[in-house]
Formats: C-alpha cells, sequence, structure tokens
C-alpha cells in the first residue's frame, strides 16, 4: 500500500527563534504512527535545511537543534564550508 499524503504531527516545541537578530523557524514533525521525529530549521532566506537523523520523542530533537547552535554558532547555517548544511548531511 503506497500512502500518498501522510498525516503530519507537529510537536508543541516548533516555532520561531531569534538568536543574534537572525530569525529562524524551528519545525519538529513525525509521520503520524511513527514514532521517530526530523528536524527542519529555516534560515533567515526560507531554506529548509533537515537535520540527519531521527529522534526518539521532540525534546531530543530540540535539544540536537540547540546543540549544534551552541557548538558551531548561528554561521553553521548558511552555505559556507562547514556550514549547518555541510553538518546536516553528516
Amino acid at each position: 500500500m503506497i500512502v500518498t499524503n501522510p498525516k503530519l504531527v507537529y510537536s508543541d516545541l516548533c516555532g520561531h527563534v531569534s538568536i543574534d537578530n537572525i530569525n529562524l523557524e524551528v519545525v519538529i514533525v513525525r509521520v503520524e504512527d511513527t514514532p521517530d521525529w526530523t528536524v527542519v530549521v529555516l534560515n533567515p532566506s526560507g531554506r529548509p535545511i533537515i537535520l540527519d537523523g531521527l529522534f526518539h520523542d521532540d525534546y531530543e530533537a530540540y535539544a540536537e537543534f540547540q546543540s549544534m547552535i551552541s557548538e558551531k554558532g548561528i554561521g553553521t547555517l548558511f552555505n559556507a564550508p562547514g556550514s549547518f548544511d555541510d553538518l546536516a548531511r553528516g
């Protein structure tokens, strides 16, 4: 059976985040009837960046986003060597 329009469940942790006056949108989502969560960050230009990996709960997913920003800084969200895009790919 092919599911063409899966129902998405959005975490209450989704929202807008401002870091160093740069606005981001963090979306934490899972497909209904599946246990794992995915993190998508919309950078200031609206480009979606999907973090690598699946997370057991939405708190773990949000913690991964926070950890990445804490360790690498806000500059990791832009297309440069060592950028957020590179980190999201692994």
